[in-house]
């Protein structure tokens, strides 16, 4: 390539070829009789790779290299690495139209090293795609780079990103004003680039992209039950995938996976290439990594050099650190994956625990020690209930099988098929005889707890099923739904007797008050509504959250209703009145669980800012925060006797929380 410059005195000729760039300058001043005196610059191709760019490790290589730039008139032209293989949406249409699983996640992480470096300094590409991502090496083991920066930018304190810029099946809904965000309506964050992370992992598996220009990312984001999982399950793979690709299409942007967390996330970091690349990395660690700038005093322009970059990660913080504990706690470690829930058995001698690594573990829940690793699942599991008496363990999972375990042995007892989807949820009714579990293929199923026959399907929901529990005198099944709707079902014979009508988005959790009068529903749409559990009719609707409402549970007396919302508070609520009691604020990210203790008094909630915080139920006061957790915290259980706290984590642990040593008001 050649090309011709003008620049007051100067005229530049510049060549690029395989192996080197040649710049010809001629010196042109009338005023000091100069004329057309040449001087040659070569920028050598070998000075910019290895030990100029980013290093000998073609791992650590996520970005097409940059020899230099020169201006034509108005025009600034930039000087790339060629790439001869094209971009990788050429490659992967020459393949079939779609790659293999493990060879998609070997991309998805090249892209995300590549995003972590220039997000950690204020960078955002704004126009990811597969069309922009180039091949130096292609199947089974790809090697991709990061090109086509032109729609990039960098973030400062006096500039924001407002332009709608980008290819319309990869934008992300708050460039198209399509989802409620906190900054102002014409602004956004590099969260733009995770979401196109997420469609372009979503067509190199499916061979199509989620939201194809039209009104399909609209209606998600008013409609997340909407969401197209139907190709990925199709595709045959694995869930971890399929949560990894939701995580990063998420609608709000604060709720999105960032770079660093997706290059954390189970399906990510148990890809085939984990241990090599992390070689790599450990090493990049020692080295100093950030972007240096250079600018041409003659023009009104800033470019990236790609001098002394190194992809690197920011190591985890241990999580013994002493001052981030503040109750005596036990860490239960041996789950190889984030822990989804946990629960103390009804005796409270032992805690179990679910994991995206496929197994149910049990603990002794005085000392910690590990008693029991159930295994047979053959993906992760999302919940488990213990039987009334302790004796049995149900376990859900996304194999689309419940899995009933002995307690006391560890052994398998049953496994109950029949799903043609994830289960999502499991419950035992309070005597103990049957089973009910609600799935992703739109149903609720009740089996034979002692024999593990199927008793009855409950069809009716539209979306998926994500909550299911019995009332306290076994007679009726609820269930919650993506669709939007709470459903009444006769548990002895599985005729529908209510349809309870009025959330305006999905629903996430279920719960019937103790004495089995009340059903309560809190959703996405940001409400938490009450229903009478005979008659079906709405008794009250909640409203005060300002985000979605993940989590909700009734007080052991049945007088006050605990919500959890994305807004970062737990909301306290008269369950006859409805009135809002208490706003409980502290936490600085998302709250995902809540509990009461077993006596009321006390309300502890979870958050994705890696802590478990204990407030006074009667006055809304702080307690304490308990810290420890390296990462989100999805579940918070009491023991019984509601001395001790259990938490689960994505850092792969279980905590148990001494809270009998501190007094609290009421206690």
């Amino acid at each position: 390539m050649t090309a011709r410059s003008d620049i007051e005195h100067w005229q530049i000729n510049a060549t690029v070829y395989e192996d080197r760039v040649e710049e010809i300058h001629y010196i042109t001043d009338a005023a000091r009789n100069i004329r057309r005196r040449p001087q040659t610059k070569v920028w050598k191709v070998e000075r910019f790779l290895g030990g100029g760019g980013f290093g000998e490790s073609k791992e650590a290589a996520v970005f097409v290299d940059f020899f230099g730039w020169f201006k034509d008139g108005s025009n600034v032209f930039l000087a790339m690495e060629y790439v001869p293989l094209g971009d990788l949406e050429t490659n992967v249409t020459a393949h079939s139209g779609k790659i293999p699983e493990v060879e998609a996640r070997d991309i998805t992480q090249q892209i995300l090293l590549g995003l972590e470096i220039m997000h950690a300094e204020s960078f955002a590409h704004r126009d990811l795609k597969p069309q922009n991502i180039l091949v130096v090496h292609g199947p089974p083991q790809w090697w991709v780079k990061l090109a086509d920066f032109g729609l990039s930018k960098r973030l400062t304190e006096t500039t924001a990103y407002h332009t709608k810029s980008g290819t319309q099946s990869f934008m992300a809904p708050e460039i198209l004003d399509y989802a409620d965000t906190d900054t102002p309506s014409t602004e956004y964050t590099n969260a733009v680039d995770l979401w196109a992370v997420g469609c372009i992992t979503y067509r190199l598996v499916t061979s199509i992209v989620p939201f194809p220009p039209g009104r399909s990312l609209w209606k998600y984001c008013e409609d997340q039950s909407l969401f197209p999982f139907d190709p990925l399950f199709d595709s045959g793979i694995q869930s971890s995938c399929v949560k990894f690709i939701k995580g990063l299409l998420e609608p709000h942007p604060k709720e999105r996976l960032s770079a660093s967390q997706a290059l954390a996330h189970t399906w990510v970091i148990l890809g085939s290439n984990t241990g090599r690349r992390s070689a790599d990395l450990s090493q990049s660690n020692q080295e100093t990594s950030r972007f240096s700038e250079f600018t041409a005093s003659h023009i009104d322009y800033n470019t990236v050099s790609h001098h002394g970059l190194k992809s690197y990660r920011l190591p985890s913080p241990s999580h013994t650190d002493s001052s981030y504990t503040q109750y005596s706690s036990q860490i239960l470690e041996g789950h190889t994956a984030g822990v989804m829930s946990v629960a103390f058995s009804p005796g409270g001698k032992v805690v179990a625990s679910t994991s995206d690594d496929k197994t149910v573990r049990l603990w002794d829940a005085a000392t910690g020690a590990a008693l029991q690793t159930l295994k047979g699942h053959t993906d992760g599991v999302m919940s488990m209930a213990f039987s009334f008496d302790g004796k049995v363990v149900a376990s859900a999972s996304e194999d689309k099988t419940v899995r009933l375990w002995d307690a006391a042995t560890g052994a398998a007892l049953q496994t109950l098929k029949g799903h043609t989807a994830w289960v999502r949820s499991v419950a035992f009714s309070p005597n103990g005889k049957v089973v009910a579990s609600a799935s992703h293929d739109e149903t609720v199923r009740l089996w034979d707890a002692a024999t593990g026959a199927a008793l009855q399907t409950l069809k009716g929901h539209t979306a998926w099923v994500g909550s299911v529990a019995f009332s306290p005198d076994n007679k009726v099944v609820a269930s919650a739904s993506g669709d939007k709707t709470v459903r009444l079902w006769d548990a002895a014979t599985g005729a529908a007797l209510q349809t309870l009508e009025g959330h305006t988005n999905v629903i996430w959790s279920m719960a019937f008050s103790p004495d089995g009068k009340v059903v309560s529903s809190a959703s996405e749409d940001k409400t938490v509504r009450l229903w009478d559990a005979a008659t079906g009719a709405a008794l009250q609707t909640l409203m005060g959250h300002t985000d979605w409402i993940r989590s909700m549970a009734f007080s052991p007396d049945g007088k006050v209703v605990a919500s959890a919302s994305n807004d970062k508070t737990v909301r306290l609520w008269d369950a006859a009145t409805g009135a809002a009691l208490q706003t409980l604020k502290g936490h600085t990210d998302g709250v995902r669980s809540v509990a009461f203790s077993p006596y009321g008094k006390v309300v502890a909630s979870t958050s994705k800012d890696k802590t478990v915080r204990l407030w006074d139920e009667a006055t809304g006061a702080a307690l304490q925060t308990l810290k420890g957790h390296t990462y989100w915290v999805w579940s918070v259980a009491f023991s019984p006797d509601g001395k001790v706290v259990a938490s689960a984590s994505e850092d792969k642990t279980v905590r148990l929380w001494d809270v009998a040593t501190r007094q609290f008001p009421h206690n």
